[in-house]
């Protein structure tokens, strides 16, 4: 994951910090078909204990709901920011992300963060 953030910025703030999932290549069950990113991340969340788990693979959400892991996606933490008053614009945050982080997000889910977030 770490290579992963780095690919596509050149400075990351400094609250993130790298942690190695420990026994990073031994998978929980039910993340056998996932990526080793996503399963690495689950197995840290597990670890540590997280209080939550980002992730916006689906599949890798609905395997850290199986091990008790409560699990989000970016969209719900940009909904989140707005109703706080930590953004102003859930859309405008989107397409920053979709020009600048290289993520891929369905019409369908960008229709429903905006309507959650009250801008459509």
């Amino acid at each position: 994951m770490w290579d992963e953030l780095r690919a596509y910025h050149s400075r990351l703030p400094e609250f993130l910090c790298l942690r190695s999932a420990p026994e990073a290549h031994a998978r929980l069950p039910g993340t056998e078909l996932l990526g080793q990113g996503e399963a690495e991340a689950i197995r840290l969340a597990q670890e540590i204990p997280a209080d939550l788990l980002l992730t916006d693979d689906r599949k890798a959400r609905a395997a850290a709901s199986r091990l008790g892991i409560k699990s989000v996606g970016l969209l719900a933490v940009l909904i989140q920011a707005k109703t706080q008053g930590r953004i102003g614009s859930v859309s405008a945050a989107i397409d920053a992300i979709e020009k600048k982080g290289g993520l891929y997000l369905s019409e369908a889910a960008k229709t429903e963060a905006r309507t959650l977030a009250g801008e459509q």
